[in-house]
């Protein structure tokens, strides 16, 4: 792929190998790139001693990344009432995989268990193998670089997904979708269309049956191929039929995706989501007249919710990625421009593609998810969105073959910046964790004391419960964690006033407000109070009023 200047070597589907070595020389000699593409399509998934150090990188890198989450030891959201319960309730929202693997690790049967930290540590290393393989295949030629390492491990240390790192029970499984896209673009293009399309729909049920935002990295990878592709192309001055044998498998493969999530959608999803509550409306998709206007309102929705946190991170962050951004972008257009033997009409396209690349790819990561007729914006959502800055890696490593020292202090600038914020957040999530355990622990002794004679068989909360200081002036600091970690202490039996349950021994359920509760509260019905929150009596409930 000549003559847009990018160093690449794959191999096609029919075998041949396309692409330039430009005579850069070691002191050994010249240097040989594609050795994965030499072997055996069947023995894809075998690790040897360069891809070995590189699984080793990127998992003991991503243990470091979420040590400070396995120190905090918080139950997050959905984790309180599956620690009480034992109930998973995945199959509900359309996720039986996770629901099997989940029962699985917790030795069968129907009930799950809290094994953490297994379920993130079993996470991070599989999706540092599936990352190695992705590798191998994508790029052979960067089989040693260390930046290619670094720009892999930007898709665990995506801030966003912290709250998927969070969740001490389905980590795993979220963890794993997003490695099971990179299996499926490991796959070499050797194996044929059909069953590059085969794969494709098998992985696609299994993602979405896992966890249906990380379906987001299939198109990341594949934006990440076909961005490249037509560059060279463009570069080139070759016409389209030379690069067929190139595209055709790839089709294939997106094809498969694109089938595997319609029988998800319409053979597998109706039949085990919950037809009631928000499964019921999270779960329906756009559809009739106005589906793409809907999806790309969403599209937008989703880039101003993207801009708007990027903004509210660290000075510092911002700046070391901006930085590597518009210098990954402004190397590769120079490196383009001066390599290309192109007409100017196509060397100018090629130009805006790589201009406009970076927010594609972005795009991409939650594209999937336009496709609801509701996405209500959240951190956990955007999971696949690191794979945004793996592209951005990768443009910087295909643009400089030589000197890439600034590529390398920009991207590990970035990397630690997204490992300070990942520490800050860990710490964080510990002091919220403590200061909810001291305050469960009196809410919990004033509630046996009150109900000592088992008078009261219910319990409400009223207004917010109070934050920690040292909680207070992280969010001040960084305003995501407000987003991120949610204080407890509602009226949900499932995600919230359940964590009173983890301390109380007799029947007290709560339940929601009434009207009636609001008017009991009155010095005649006090029953205790305290700096923080006061008791009441509304009937046979105990209301928890905080200051």
């Amino acid at each position: 792929m000549q003559g847009g200047g990018f160093v690449v070597l794959r191999r096609c589907a029919g075998g041949e190998r396309r692409g330039i070595l430009k005579n850069r020389k070691r002191q050994a000699g010249t240097v040989e790139y594609g050795p994965a593409q030499r072997r055996n399509s069947m023995q894809w998934w075998k690790l040897e001693a360069p891809e070995r150090r590189r699984f080793a990188l990127l998992a003991g890198g991503g243990l470091i990344y979420v040590l400070p989450i396995l120190l905090a030891d918080r139950y997050y959201q959905d984790d309180l009432a599956r620690a009480v319960y034992g109930a998973g309730g995945w199959v509900g929202d359309g996720r039986p995989l996770t629901e099997w693997i989940m029962e699985l690790l917790a030795g069968g049967g129907s009930t799950v268990i809290d094994v953490s930290p297994l379920p993130l540590l079993l996470g991070v290393a599989v999706l540092a193998y599936a990352m190695t393989l992705y590798a191998r295949q994508a790029f052979p030629a960067l089989r040693g670089s260390a930046l290619a390492t670094v720009s892999l491990g930007f898709v665990l240390t995506n801030p966003f997904a912290l709250a998927n790192l969070s969740y001490k029970f389905d980590c795993l499984t979220m963890l794993l979708a997003v490695a099971i896209c990179f299996v499926l673009y490991a796959l070499p293009a050797t194996l044929g269309g059909p069953r590059l399309a085969v794969a494709g729909a098998v992985c696609a049920v299994l993602v979405m049956s896992l966890y249906q935002p990380g379906a987001g990295m299939f198109l990341v990878l594949a934006g990440v191929w076909g961005v490249f592709w037509l560059v060279d192309w463009l570069g080139s001055g070759e016409p389209l039929r030379g690069r067929l044998p190139c595209l055709w498998p790839e089709v294939w493969r997106l094809g498969g995706i694109g089938a595997g999530a319609l029988v998800y959608l319409k053979g597998i999803a109706p039949r085990l989501m919950n037809q009631e509550g928000w499964q019921q409306n999270a779960s329906q998709t756009v559809g009739g007249i106005g589906a793409l206007r809907t999806m790309v309102s969403h599209l937008l929705e989703g880039a101003r919710y993207i801009e708007t946190r990027l903004l509210q991170f660290p000075v510092a962050y911002r700046t070391a990625l901006l930085l590597a951004v518009a210098g990954a972008v402004a190397a590769a257009l120079w490196r383009f421009w001066r390599q290309s033997k192109a007409a100017p009409v196509r060397k100018l396209l090629g130009c805006l593609l790589l201009l406009a690349a970076p927010f594609a790819v972005l795009l991409a990561s939650y594209l999937p998810l336009t496709a609801l007729q509701s996405v209500p914006f959240a951190p956990r959502l955007l999971l696949a969105a690191g794979g945004a800055m793996l592209f951005i890696g990768l443009l910087w490593l295909r643009a400089l073959p030589h000197r890439r020292a600034v590529a390398g202090v920009l991207l590990g600038a970035c990397l630690f910046c997204q490992f300070c914020y990942g520490y800050a957040y860990g710490n964080a999530l510990k002091c919220q964790k403590d200061y909810e355990v001291y305050l469960v622990t009196q809410i919990a002794h004033d509630c046996e004391t009150i109900n000592s004679a088992e008078t009261y068989d219910q319990l409400s909360f009223m207004g917010d419960p109070p934050s920690p200081r040292q909680m207070q002036q992280f969010t001040n600091m960084y305003p995501l964690f407000g987003e991120l970690i949610l204080p407890y202490f509602n009226n949900s039996n499932w995600i919230g006033g359940a964590w009173v349950y983890h301390y109380l021994q007799h029947g007290l359920k709560i339940v929601d407000l009434t009207d009636a509760d609001k008017a009991a509260c009155t010095d005649e019905n006090r029953l205790l109070q305290n700096s923080l929150y006061d008791c009441y009596r509304s009937g046979n409930k105990i209301l928890i009023s905080f200051r």
